[in-house]
Order: structure tokens, then C-alpha cells, then sequence
């Protein structure tokens, strides 16, 4: 069969005979059923999502640790303190705004920075505080930056980030509570801590 052919056969063609109620109905049906029927998204789609966030933190994350990284080898042990200090709480803003209500804490351990997120954006809004877990038998020290009542992992444990009115900061792990003036028993843990605005 030609175009030709299947063209003739299409204008011979009759179009279906239907009733007046079945025209004035018609619009009414196609509205309603376009109405029900969300358009479904597309697993691509969800993921599409899902990556555009992942891969602009680890964009942020990834340019931050590279200028850290050179900064960290041309300076003293002491400008490299305040710099570290500097380097994670300008981190800290940048992330925060990609991240509302989900970034539980932004940790440094080793010249590498680690993400720490909710699974929701359920974190409270609260200041956010300064750690600094030194041990010192290995010589190394973690820099956080958390919120009261989030649970955090540093040096590959679990701890909990606990502020109370009277600008006391202590954290809480399975071997007990850690405070700026103790030492945690067995690996000789040292806290330094503090809201971060009043740090910089």
C-alpha cells in the first residue's frame, strides 16, 4: 500500500456518528481524567535530583579540601590552627546554605573534611559550636563544627555534642562524658570547645 493509497482509504473513511451529550460530555471527561492522573515521575528524574545535590557537595567539598591542603603545608603549626579554624567555618556557611536543616556536623581529621547529614531536614536551628579533640599519644587532632544535641563521629567513635545555658560544652560516649577540663580515660582524649562565632 502507497501514501497514496492508505490517503484515499483515510478520506473514504467515515467519521463515527455520536450523540450531542457525548460532545458536550467529552471535554468534561478528558479534563477530569488528565486531572487524576499525576504525571509520574520518572526514576531517572529522582535520581537526576539526587546527584545534582550529591554532586555539588562534593564539588564544595572537594575545592575546599584542595586549598587546605597546599595552605596547610606552607604555614606554621599555629597560623595552620587559626586557618583550619577559618578554612571549616567558611566551609561550614557554604554547606549550611546547600544543606538547610540537614548538616549535622562538618568534621576535619587528617587534612580531609567529612560530611555529616540527616537523613531529613529535622536538625534545629541552634548556634553552632566549636571542637577540637586532640590525642595526644598519636599526636592528631579532629576540628568539628556540630550543634547541641547531634551525635557526631571523631578519631572513629560516636559522640553525642551536649551545651547547656551556662556555655558549658561536653561530649558523651560509651567510656563516659568528656569535658574541656578532663581527659577521657584510656586513650587520653583532650577537649577544646566553644561556640564558633565567639572563636573567630
Amino acid at each position: 500500500m502507497t501514501d497514496r493509497d492508505l490517503n484515499r482509504l483515510l478520506e473514504a473513511a467515515k467519521c463515527p456518528e455520536r450523540t450531542e451529550d457525548y460532545w458536550q460530555a467529552f471535554p468534561s471527561q478528558v479534563s477530569r481524567r488528565l486531572r487524576v492522573r499525576p504525571a509520574p515521575v520518572s526514576m531517572i528524574e529522582r535520581m537526576g535530583r539526587f546527584w545534582h545535590q550529591s554532586g555539588k557537595a562534593a564539588l564544595a567539598v572537594g575545592t575546599i579540601t584542595a586549598g587546605l591542603f597546599v595552605a596547610l603545608q606552607l604555614l606554621s603549626p599555629r597560623e595552620n590552627s587559626d586557618l583550619q579554624i577559618r578554612v571549616l567555618s567558611e566551609s561550614y556557611r557554604k554547606l549550611a546554605s546547600l544543606f538547610p536543616h540537614e548538616l549535622k556536623g562538618l568534621v576535619m581529621e587528617s587534612g580531609q573534611f567529612r560530611l555529616q547529614l540527616a537523613e531529613h531536614a529535622d536538625v534545629p536551628t541552634s548556634p553552632p559550636l566549636l571542637l577540637r579533640l586532640c590525642n595526644p599519644s598519636a599526636s592528631k587532632c579532629v576540628l568539628a563544627i556540630t550543634f547541641s544535641g547531634q551525635e557526631i563521629e571523631l578519631f572513629g567513635r560516636r559522640f553525642e555534642v551536649l551545651a547547656n545555658g551556662r556555655d558549658e560544652i561536653m561530649l558523651l560516649s560509651h567510656e563516659g562524658l568528656l569535658r574541656p577540663d578532663q581527659v577521657l580515660s584510656g586513650e587520653g582524649l583532650r577537649l577544646e570547645a566553644g561556640w564558633l562565632e565567639k572563636k573567630l
